[in-house]
């Protein structure tokens, strides 16, 4: 297991491994720090991500954290502690189940997720570093892109598994039909 961090200029390095006690603590680390989330991202350089929502109720279950970064993509995180033996795989079903509920999400329901998280408006959150125009159009992708099935779910792990890493590898492999 490797954790990463990235520093303030944007460069990614490697930490020591650590354990966490609770879910929560993972949980919180992500939500203060999203752009860990980008560090296996080849062209995470020049991307930001921001946590709009904490323990968000859906149709599928209680979404850990959802983000948004400035591509309008959506992220729903799901966190695991190795100990959890839902750690093994129910949950990735639970997030294609997370993903299926949100893809069906408006601007509204967005909206709404975000303001009683972050207690201001999603564009208003988003638009403090890209600007008020650049806000609308983004969320208005981020729409557009959940609706296209476009979503990036997470399981974020204090250790893997390999009953996990081979469901995830085998669902990642491109398939011929």
């Amino acid at each position: 297991m490797q954790i990463v961090a990235l520093e303030e200029d944007g460069r990614v390095v490697a930490l020591e491994p650590q354990g966490f006690d609770l879910e929560v603590d993972l949980q919180d680390l992500l939500r203060d720090y999203p752009r860990l989330l980008l560090a296996p991202v080849p062209d995470y350089q020049g991307r930001e991500i921001w946590t709009i929502g904490y323990e968000v109720p859906s149709e599928a279950g209680s979404i850990d954290l959802l983000c948004l970064d400035s591509t309008g993509e959506v992220w729903i995180v799901e966190t695991k502690l190795a100990k959890n033996p839902e750690a093994r795989k129910q949950v990735v079903g639970q997030v294609l189940g997370y993903a299926a509920a949100v893809a069906e999400w408006s601007v509204d329901r967005l909206e709404s997720v975000a303001q009683s998280d972050l207690g201001e408006s999603l564009r208003d959150h988003i638009s403090v570093g890209l600007g008020v125009q650049e806000a609308d159009e983004l969320v208005i992708r981020a729409v557009e892109r959940l609706r296209q099935g476009d979503i990036t779910a997470v399981v974020v792990l204090d250790e893997l598994n390999s009953v996990l890493q081979r469901s995830v590898e085998f669902i990642q492999q491109p398939r011929v039909v």
